[in-house]
């Protein structure tokens, strides 16, 4: 599936561009380096262990202050993707995200959510104001009991 449009949905929510840092978004593979060398000819040879989950983060732009009706909408969208008792996890969340490797989109791991901290930033009369927020999703990698 080639790119369409979008770089992360939070369940069904196509998160806006204009609620993304561009040069933030960051998809780590799931394999870790264990080893790396070169033989007697120069080539390069590399070990993977394919342990390692999947991460997908982004930051909120720093030119873009969100506000406290913006974090009610990002709420909204993670409480529709929720997916309670998915393994061991009681907050997994549906997750879909482009992969620049592969040119395609994963639409088929789900991700915890590392914790989101919100810094205040300013505030007036009608609303509360943020500096830019991190969002990380980690693969949840379902265990058996």
């Amino acid at each position: 599936m080639a790119y369409e449009g979008w770089l992360v949905k939070i369940g069904d929510w196509e998160v806006p561009f204009d609620y993304m840092r561009y040069e933030s978004y960051n998809v780590t593979p799931a394999r870790e380096v264990i080893d790396e060398f070169k033989d007697y000819d120069g080539d390069r040879h590399v070990v993977y262990a394919y342990t390692q989950q999947v991460t997908v983060s982004f930051d909120t732009p720093e030119e873009v202050m969100l506000d406290d009706e913006d974090i009610a909408i990002i709420h909204a969208a993670l409480d529709a993707a929720r997916q309670t008792g998915y393994g061991n996890n009681v907050n997994a969340y549906s997750v879909k995200f482009y992969d620049p490797r592969s040119g395609g989109y994963v639409t088929t791991k789900d991700f915890t959510l590392s914790d989101i901290k919100y810094t205040v930033c300013g505030a007036d009369e009608s609303h509360v104001y943020y500096k830019p927020i991190t969002f990380e999703f980690v693969e949840v990698t379902p265990i058996e009991l």
